[in-house]
């Protein structure tokens, strides 16, 4: 197995274009947000036949955060490769809307930084991600949690926000 790295900390998220980075959080990590329905084995809906698969298993890390290991498969001629991203994600609330702030473990320390994307489960089975897009804030990004925060409150109804596309996870296994 070998690690791999992705400016925009999932391999999968190339394919939404391009995400916010941001070098705050939208805000600390609080148990209160943990949601179990997360925790399990899940696979990447492939939208085209020859799209490469990808597994994420979410574990619970603490009483507030998980740890996501994605798990993209390759093939080869002969061979089946396997890769692997290491991934810190917790939960904020605003208002109804549930998003996930997660970071690339593999990246430098000083270079952790957070992407986010807007998450619903459909019927405990079905995770939907719309990461949130990069050129809402492309002029001025927020340097604090709290103005994060505030401009993800004034830009949620706002269609530029989030990606087009979701991307669906399937899960295989509860944890």
């Amino acid at each position: 197995m070998k690690s791999f790295r992705c400016i925009t900390l999932l391999p999968f998220l190339i394919i939404c274009g391009c995400p916010l980075n941001s070098k705050v959080p939208l805000s600390e990590p609080d148990p209160n947000e943990f949601d179990k329905g997360l925790l399990g084995l899940w696979k990447l809906v492939q939208k085209e036949k020859d799209d490469e698969a990808m597994l994420i298993t979410i574990s619970k890390f603490n009483e507030s955060e998980y740890l996501i290991v994605a798990r993209k498969m390759k093939e080869a001629e002969d061979d089946k490769e396997v890769e692997e991203l290491f991934i810190r994600m917790y939960l904020t609330r605003i208002g109804e809307a549930r998003f996930w702030n997660f970071q690339n473990l593999d990246e430098n320390l000083n270079k952790r930084d957070y992407t986010f994307g807007l998450y619903s489960i459909k019927d405990g089975d079905t995770i939907s991600l719309r990461l949130v897009r990069g050129k809402l804030f492309k002029n001025k990004k927020p340097t604090t949690t709290a103005t994060l925060n505030a401009a993800f409150k004034g830009a949620i109804g706002n269609k530029e926000f989030l990606q087009e596309e979701a991307l669906t996870f399937r899960r295989l296994e509860e944890q």
